[in-house]
């Protein structure tokens, strides 16, 4: 009897370790709210969300290559086997929020996205 209510303790402090090491992992890798001339202090590898107007944007196969206004500057970007949502907001004109990650490419900082929101 006494080794059940001990195991249940041991449990469920683990438990609630667990819940408070998956929240923190989250806050940790969540992507940060930036402006396009902030990507280049950031570095390589960042994960960020820009909310700003699509510049341009075409097709290439199931990718569709993007450029970024916000204001601050112009940023690049691709969105690699972009879904039918994805594509219908990534037209010109249109105000996006991408999260992604910033890579140095051909000496130009770009965003990888991975979620294309309104």
């Amino acid at each position: 009897m006494l080794r059940e209510v001990a195991l249940k303790r041991i449990s469920l402090s683990l438990s609630i370790a667990g819940i408070a090491l998956l929240f923190f992992l989250g806050t940790l890798f969540e992507a940060k709210e930036i402006t396009i001339a902030e990507a280049s202090d950031l570095g390589e590898g960042a994960k960020v969300a820009i909310s700003a107007k699509v510049y341009s944007a075409f097709s290439k196969g199931s990718n569709v290559m993007f450029e970024l206004d916000d204001g601050t500057g112009k940023l690049q970007g691709i969105a690699f086997n972009a879904g039918e949502a994805e594509r219908k907001l990534l037209r010109k004109n249109n105000f996006v929020k991408v999260i992604g990650r910033l890579q140095l490419y051909k000496n130009n900082w770009e965003i990888i996205a991975e979620k294309v929101g309104e």
